[in-house]
């Protein structure tokens, strides 16, 4: 068990992270890998849920609706908010709602693929509750309500949504590094989707060796994948910052559509990663998916090492 310091708001979080979640084995998914070799690869971006963590639900925020009441009760329970039990679902309701509200005042400022931020949504329902005085908040989450807000939402999250580090995790990311890879992620994410490296992995995704300028998080940049505004993101900053082309870069998702066909779209090569069946996503019947093969298809993370040709860590 790792050790995890508690004097911090942060964390405790990663605390909580921890708690929260417990190994997870992936599902064998049943597609057959293809691993050529590619050559002149400088740079590799990863997506998360699905590919570097494995992911209960499959996926940031899915989920069924019964399980969500139960990981909102448990949620309010643990942050020492008092509720009516019979009024949850309006609560979960009104969740859905203030998300596609959000989600529909950024599409109206011109974003494609809109992201909300949690932590304002955690906000304004908690306002609403307690004006309508359906919760009452324990003593210390109304002296630091911003804490209680990531506390709760992590809490929530978690419950409903636990992860675990996929198989060859830390070994894969060793051998890109010592190989002189530059690495980084762009993923749909939530300010606590970055505590599970240090939670769950025992490093910051800055001390597993991501690079800091390649580590894109969509809320953020209030969009999620398949925006453009992520991945032109990503392509300025590797060709400004490290001087690495969109063609020197090799992009590793389990979303054939979101993550895989939309890196295609700005010059990356790509690599599906179909090592897990709870994430693995197709789109079968996207005409987008359909005549688009990628370059790679990988069930475990180690296969990356030997498609790249560089020598294994362990």
């Amino acid at each position: 068990m790792l050790a995890v310091d508690h004097s911090t708001p942060e964390s405790r979080l990663i605390a909580s992270v921890r708690k929260l979640c417990s190994p997870l084995d992936p599902i064998p998914s049943g597609i057959e890998p293809n691993i050529p070799e590619l050559h002149g690869i400088r740079a590799v971006l990863f997506d998360v849920y699905g590919t570097l963590f494995v992911s209960h639900s499959g996926d940031i925020g899915t989920t069924s609706s019964e399980a969500c009441e139960t990981s909102f009760r448990q949620a309010l329970a643990a942050c020492g908010i008092t509720s009516n039990d019979t009024e949850v679902p309006l609560y979960i309701s009104r969740f859905g709602e203030l998300n596609r509200e959000q989600r529909e005042a950024l599409h109206q400022e011109g974003i494609d693929f809109p992201e909300m931020d949690v932590v304002e949504i955690w906000q304004q329902l908690l306002g609403e509750l307690m004006a309508s005085h359906r919760i009452r908040l324990p003593q210390w989450g109304a002296d630091r309500p911003e804490a209680l807000i990531r506390q709760l939402a992590v809490e929530y999250e978690y419950r409903l949504n636990p992860a675990w580090p996929m198989p060859g995790l830390e070994s894969t990311l060793d051998s890109l590094h010592l190989g002189g890879i530059k690495y980084g992620i762009i993923s749909n994410a939530q300010f606590y989707s970055p505590l599970l490296f240090t939670a769950l992995a025992g490093k910051s995704s800055k001390e597993l060796g991501f690079q800091e300028s390649l580590v894109i998080w969509s809320y953020e940049h209030r969009a999620v994948k398949p925006s453009a505004i992520l991945f032109e993101q990503a392509s300025d900053r590797l060709e400004f910052i490290h001087g690495i082309s969109a063609n020197e870069t090799l992009f590793v998702g389990n979303d054939k559509l979101k993550d895989v066909w939309a890196a295609s779209q700005h010059g990356m090569k790509t690599a599906l990663f179909a090592g897990d069946s709870r994430s693995l996503r197709l789109h079968e019947s996207d005409q987008r998916c359909t005549g688009f093969t990628p370059d790679l298809t990988i069930t475990d993370l180690t296969q990356l090492v030997d498609s790249l040709g560089l020598p294994h860590s362990y």
